[in-house]
């Protein structure tokens, strides 16, 4: 499907320029507030609409030179130079224009029909700049070097109608109200019951005419039914109705109403549902059309949701850009593409470019950090603070690039003060634009922390870790090394020969150390569990350390990998 791979705005508004922009499934513009995100986001929906309407306009009708037209500014979306030429500049440039840029990708069905209906080839991409004059004047040119830029131009308006129909862009404003979803109900109702206000059977039978509707609305109601129980389970139903009956059904008035536990009319329901409902129908919109692409252009799709709402709207904003495309505005970090760096766009003093790190676009959102975590791309979460410092010893001393990340602060171990504690780390880290690896004991303990990770849809199962040491029932850090590099240790310091008393293999290395001890007449508690593990952490870290068994390397090698993995996936430019 034809997608926009980048755009460009100048003098627009409060953007005097800015850098060519990037523009992938999923894109984030973040930045502080009056700095002109909502300008670029808008600048682009006028601009694609521009096109789009030139599209729809014959060469009789615009009466003007090819890729010239009139637009129309009766609407929100519609370019008015007195109020879109930035202020600044207008008794300085008073014939001046504001500026769009796009570059779309084509597939192979778009070039085989831009070919037939203008004649002429192009390879991937297809470059377009739009001017935006004084007095609803506009002008539309494809940019292309070399002879053939004047034959392609004098098609501009095929190649329009071509994007017009292949490219569809929904804007939704951060006041996202009822009135703008039965805004967008009443277009697409209206479509899909033309037929039925135009055939002999409806003017005949009018008694009938509340039935045929509700047929005729079906397939709507049922994919927005659909995509609100998505979005928010406690949705049992979603209902559209005809308010009123006349002989014309294009004229009708529509109704939502959807049943969460009450059903009520959407103008009743509470801000978030209102806002979501918006979101959930450009969603069902965009699954009946395969041949189109849906761009989602959304002002703060964070507004008035709950912070668990947000989650889950991110997961199914991400799902809907993998076949079509999402341009966002935002504040929060929730909604941040951690995968891609240069998908999120920083705004600042009216210009705009590609973020560059993510303590970058933590600085645009106001993030604080921990100081030790300030430029931490990878967070790695253990259960306590031995785990931490023994891992990152032993993760670094097996991988170099391991090694430099944690010298760089790149790479954090991060010590959650127990399972119980572990979801909450990951949530709180992941807000703050950390990737996350968790790595727990393959205790009872540590299943029941990794069970609760594994129900948030946000969390992914490649992003935990088992220490498990094979044919072993439970394993903990400590069983990692070996027995024979320990009982040294464990004679001078505890007083037990632990080569004296047998133990069961499978058993962790607490249940063996305190069957040991307490068959030594040793004391075993608590502390004395605890001041053992420190001296095994020392051993672990210091100079000429002992080293984990043969059969456990496998593991370790494993989870340098994954995290090595993630480590690449960070974008600097």
């Amino acid at each position: 499907m034809m997608k926009i791979t980048n755009f460009k705005v100048s003098k627009y508004r409060s953007i005097t320029t800015s850098k060519t922009l990037d523009l992938q499934g999923m894109s984030v513009l973040v930045g502080p507030n009056n700095e002109g995100k909502s300008n670029i986001l808008r600048a682009l929906v006028v601009g694609l609409e521009s096109i789009q309407q030139a599209g729809t306009q014959t060469k009789a009708a615009r009466r003007a030179p090819l890729g010239s037209f009139m637009y129309r500014s009766d609407d929100f979306e519609r370019y008015r130079w007195e109020r879109d030429y930035p202020l600044a500049l207008q008794d300085k440039e008073p014939n001046s224009s504001s500026t769009f840029e796009f570059e779309f990708e084509l597939n192979e069905r778009d070039k085989e029909d831009l070919k037939e209906s203008t004649g002429h080839s192009l390879n991937e991409t297809l470059k377009i700049r739009v001017l935006l004059k004084r007095g609803g004047a506009a002008e539309i040119k494809v940019v292309k070097r070399g002879p053939a830029n004047a034959a392609i131009n004098a098609n501009v308006a095929k190649i329009c109608d071509l994007i017009q129909r292949r490219v569809r862009v929904e804007y939704v404003s951060g006041d996202r109200t009822s009135e703008e979803t039965l805004r967008l109900i009443r277009r697409e109702a209206v479509g899909a019951l033309a037929e039925v206000s135009a055939s002999q059977e409806y003017r005949d039978l009018l008694n009938r005419l509340k039935g045929l509707s509700e047929q005729a609305l079906a397939p709507l109601q049922g994919r927005l039914n659909d995509e609100m129980q998505d979005l928010v389970p406690g949705v049992q139903n979603v209902e559209i109705s005809v308010s009123r009956f006349t002989e014309q059904v294009h004229r009708r008035d529509f109704d939502v109403s959807i049943d969460d536990g009450s059903n009520t009319l959407l103008s009743m329901k509470g801000d978030g549902i209102q806002s979501l409902t918006v979101i959930a129908l450009i969603r069902a919109l965009a699954k009946r059309s395969e041949d189109v692409t849906y761009i989602m252009a959304i002002e703060e799709p964070e507004a008035r949701l709950h912070p668990q709402a947000v989650r889950r709207l991110h997961l199914k904003l991400q799902e809907f850009a993998e076949e079509d495309q999402v341009i966002i505005t935002t504040h929060s970090p929730v909604l941040v593409n951690r995968e891609d760096i240069s998908a999120n766009i920083l705004v600042s003093r009216n210009t705009a470019g590609p973020a560059r790190s993510l303590e970058s676009i933590r600085t645009s959102l106001g993030v604080e950090l921990p100081d030790n975590l300030l430029s931490s791309d990878l967070v790695v979460l253990t259960e306590g603070s031995f785990d931490s410092e023994v891992l990152s010893t032993v993760l670094s001393r097996a991988s170099q690039s391991i090694g430099r990340a944690l010298s760089a602060g790149r790479l954090s171990f991060a010590d959650s003060g127990g399972c119980s504690n572990i979801h909450y780390q990951a949530r709180l880290q992941r807000d703050a634009l950390c990737r996350i690896h968790v790595v727990l004991d393959s205790d009872k303990a540590g299943r029941q922390a990794a069970e609760k990770l594994r129900r948030e849809p946000w969390f992914l199962d490649r992003d935990l870790t088992f220490l498990v040491r094979p044919d072993a029932d439970g394993t903990e850090l400590e069983d990692l090394f070996s027995e024979d590099d320990l009982a040294g240790m464990i004679a001078d310091e505890f007083g037990v020969d632990i080569d004296l008393y047998d133990a069961n293999p499978r058993h962790d290395f607490s249940t063996r150390m305190g069957n040991r001890f307490r068959a030594a007449g040793k004391v075993w508690d608590s502390s004395m569990e605890n001041n053992l593990k420190c001296r095994v952490r020392d051993l672990a870290c210091a100079r000429d350390r002992i080293q984990p068994v043969e059969e456990v390397r496998p593991l370790i090698s494993n989870l340098v990998s994954d995290i090595e993995r993630k480590l690449a996936l960070r974008v600097e430019r």
